[in-house]
C-alpha cells in the first residue's frame, strides 16, 4: 500500500514538472521569444513609397499645403489620405517610443482669413505636449507678412494650437501628429511624419456683428402630440394662447410615443412661417464663430424632420440635431423680407413627462427681427434680450 503511494506521489511530481515546463517561456534572457507559425512578426509592408509622403501629399493634398475650409482641415490629415490608406503601420518601435517618450516635430502655421487671404502679424501659439513628468513647451510666434511661422519642438503626438489677432475671431485646436491606421510610419529617424509639413489656421475676420435676440431655453412644452406651435423668438415662447408670444417665427410639432424607458418612437418637425425654410450643417468647432457669418439665400428646406427610433435591444433611427450641428432658418413672418436666425444643437426632445399627451423640447437660437438683415453674427456685448450679455457663440 506505501509503495502504491509512493509511485502516485512520484507520478504527480512528474505531471506539475511537466506543466510548469510547458507553461514557462524558453528564452534565454535578451532574446526575443520565438512567434508561432502563420503569425507576422513585423508590421504589414507599406502601400508603394514606402515611408515617403510626397505621392500621397503631392496627390490628395496639391503643392503638399492642406486646404482651407471651415473648419480647417489642416488636423485631419487621415480623412484626407483615406482613399490611399494602406496597411496599418502604427505599431513600429519608433512610434511606440514616440508616443511614450516624444519625438521631434516641425512644421508651419499658415494663418488666413475665411477668403484664404494671409493674416500677417497673427498670434500664433503652440503647446508641445510630452510626458506628464515634463514641462508643456509653449512657443509663440507671429505670422509674418505672408502669414507664415515655423514651430519645432518635442511631443509625445498632440500640440495644441491657438491664432489670435485684433478684429479675427480666435481658432484654436487640437493638432494630432499620431494619425491611427496611416499608411505610413508616423515616426521616422525619431521625427513625426511628415515633417516639415504646412497646416492651414483660419481666423475668421469679424465683420460687422449685430445685435440679436440671443437665448438658451431649456424647457419648451407643447401641449399636444401631432399639433403645431408657433414660437415666436423675439418673445422666447410660444405664441398665445400657449405662451406670451405674438408672431410666429418657428413651428414645431411633436409626434411619439413612449412605451418605456428603451422603448419609444420620437418625431419633432421644424418649419418656418410664410415661405423660406432650414438648412442644417456642422459647426465649426475650431473658430469663435462657429457658424457663416450671414444666412445665405438658397437651398432651404421646407421643414426639417429629426426622428428617434428606440427599442429594448437597439437604437434603431437617431437623426436628431447633434452638439456639432446647426439650423440656419429664414421665416417670413415680420413682412415681405424675411427674418433669419440659427439653431445651436443639441436640441434633445421627447415625450413630456409632466404631460404625457403632449412634448418637450430644448433650445438654443440666435435671431435677427430686422427683415432683410441676413446677418447671424452676434455682437456678445449686446444681447436683445437684455441682461446678461450673449457670449460669442454660446453653447449649452
Amino acid at each position: 500500500m506505501k509503495r502504491v503511494a509512493m509511485y502516485g506521489s512520484v507520478l504527480a511530481l512528474v505531471m506539475l514538472a511537466f506543466w510548469l515546463f510547458k507553461g514557462s517561456d524558453n528564452t534565454v534572457e535578451g532574446e526575443r521569444p520565438r512567434e508561432p507559425e502563420g503569425r507576422a512578426t513585423e508590421p504589414p509592408p507599406v502601400a508603394e513609397g514606402g515611408d515617403d509622403l510626397s505621392q500621397y501629399m503631392d496627390t490628395y493634398i496639391p503643392g503638399g499645403v492642406v486646404p482651407s475650409g471651415t473648419p480647417p482641415l489642416f488636423l485631419t490629415w487621415e480623412q484626407q489620405l483615406n482613399p490611399v490608406r494602406g496597411p496599418a503601420r502604427n505599431d513600429t518601435p519608433e512610434e511606440r517610443m514616440g508616443k511614450h517618450r516624444g519625438a521631434k516635430a516641425k512644421f508651419k502655421i499658415l494663418t488666413v482669413d475665411s477668403e484664404r487671404t494671409p493674416v500677417p502679424g497673427a498670434n500664433v501659439e503652440a503647446r508641445f505636449i510630452t510626458r506628464y513628468d515634463i514641462p508643456v513647451d509653449v512657443q509663440k510666434k507671429e505670422s509674418d507678412e505672408n502669414g507664415f511661422c515655423a514651430f519645432e519642438g518635442l511631443s509625445t503626438s498632440v500640440v495644441t494650437l491657438k491664432a489670435s489677432k485684433e478684429g479675427y475671431y480666435t481658432t484654436e485646436h487640437e493638432h494630432y501628429l499620431f494619425v491611427h491606421n496611416a499608411p505610413w510610419n508616423c515616426v521616422k529617424d525619431g521625427r513625426w511624419q511628415p515633417w516639415d509639413a504646412t497646416l492651414e489656421l483660419v481666423l475668421k475676420e469679424k465683420r460687422t456683428p449685430t445685435a440679436l435676440y440671443v437665448k438658451h431655453l431649456w424647457d419648451i412644452h407643447l401641449p399636444q402630440k401631432r399639433t403645431p406651435y408657433g414660437f415666436d423668438c423675439a418673445a422666447g415662447d410660444l405664441v398665445e394662447p400657449d405662451g406670451k408670444g405674438k408672431t410666429a417665427d418657428l413651428i414645431f410639432t411633436f409626434i411619439g410615443e413612449r412605451r418605456s424607458n428603451l422603448d419609444f418612437d420620437y418625431e419633432l418637425r421644424v418649419q418656418t412661417v410664410n415661405g423660406g425654410g432650414l438648412i442644417r450643417g456642422a459647426l465649426d468647432k475650431w473658430s469663435e464663430l462657429k457658424s457663416p457669418h450671414v444666412a445665405p439665400e438658397v437651398e432651404y428646406a421646407q421643414e426639417v424632420v429629426f426622428r428617434v427610433h428606440h427599442t429594448p435591444d437597439k437604437i434603431l433611427e437617431d437623426s436628431k440635431l447633434t452638439n456639432n450641428e446647426y439650423l440656419l432658418f429664414e421665416t417670413y413672418s415680420r413682412g415681405e423680407e424675411p427674418c433669419v436666425g440659427k439653431i445651436y444643437g443639441s436640441m434633445p426632445f421627447c415625450e413630456d413627462s409632466k404631460n404625457p399627451e403632449g412634448g418637450w423640447l430644448r433650445l438654443l437660437y440666435f435671431f435677427n427681427p430686422v427683415p432683410g438683415d441676413r446677418r447671424v453674427e452676434s455682437d456678445p456685448r449686446k444681447n436683445l434680450f437684455g441682461g446678461i450679455p450673449a457670449t460669442v457663440e454660446c453653447q449649452p
